[in-house]
C-alpha cells in the first residue's frame, strides 16, 4: 500500500467519523434565547435550555414540533425541514458508501471505480443539502461548529474517495535510495 493510499484511507476514515458525529449532534445552529438559556438545533431535533422562570432544565423536541408554529408565517421553514431530512439521510448513506469505497480500496477490488463515483455523487448532493440548510436557516439562529465540521468531513470524503477511485491521478513519490534515511 502506497503512502497516498494510506492518506486516502485516512481521509475516508476521518470523513466517516465527522459525518456520523455531525448527523446526530445538536450543534448545527445555536443561539442564546432572551431568557439567558441556549437553543441548539441539529438535523433531527432542537434542545432549549433555560426559560423565563429561570429554570435550568432542558427540553428536546423534534424539528417538526419546534418549528411547526412558524410554518404559516415563514415559507422557508418547510424548505429547511426538508433539506435537513435529506442531509441526515444523505449523511448516513454517505457513511455506508465511504465504508464500501474504503473496503474496496484496501482490497484493490475492481469495483472501487463504480463505488467511488457513486460515493462522490452522494457526498456532493449531501454537501449541497448542507449548503441549502445554511442558506435557509431559521431566523435568529447562528451557524455553529457542527455545520462546518460536516462540510469538512464531506470534503475529506470527496477527496479520499476520489484518490481511491482514480489512483492514476496522483503520483506516488518513491524515496531516492541514494539519499540517506534520517
Amino acid at each position: 500500500m502506497t503512502n497516498n493510499q494510506k492518506i486516502a484511507l485516512g481521509l475516508v476514515g476521518g470523513a466517516i467519523a465527522a459525518l456520523l458525529f455531525c448527523a446526530f449532534t445538536k450543534d448545527w445552529f445555536a443561539n442564546r434565547n432572551i431568557y439567558g438559556g441556549k437553543t441548539k438545533v441539529g438535523l433531527r431535533s432542537v434542545t432549549t435550555c433555560g426559560s423565563y422562570t429561570g429554570s435550568e432544565t432542558c427540553d428536546t423536541q423534534s424539528l417538526d414540533e419546534y418549528f411547526g408554529r412558524w410554518r404559516k408565517s415563514n415559507d422557508a421553514i418547510d424548505t429547511w425541514l426538508t433539506a435537513s431530512s435529506i442531509t441526515f439521510v444523505g449523511a448516513l448513506i454517505s457513511v455506508a458508501a465511504l465504508l464500501l469505497v474504503g473496503v474496496f480500496g484496501v482490497m484493490r477490488h475492481a469495483k472501487v471505480g463504480l463505488a467511488g463515483k457513486l460515493t462522490l455523487l452522494i457526498l456532493i448532493v449531501t454537501i449541497l443539502g448542507a449548503i441549502l440548510i445554511l442558506a435557509k436557516k431559521p431566523p435568529g439562529l447562528n451557524a455553529s461548529w457542527g455545520v462546518f465540521l460536516f462540510m469538512a468531513g464531506g470534503m475529506a470524503g470527496v477527496i479520499g474517495a476520489y484518490m481511491l477511485t482514480n489512483p492514476s491521478t496522483y503520483v506516488a513519490v518513491e524515496r531516492d535510495p541514494d539519499i540517506p534515511k534520517l
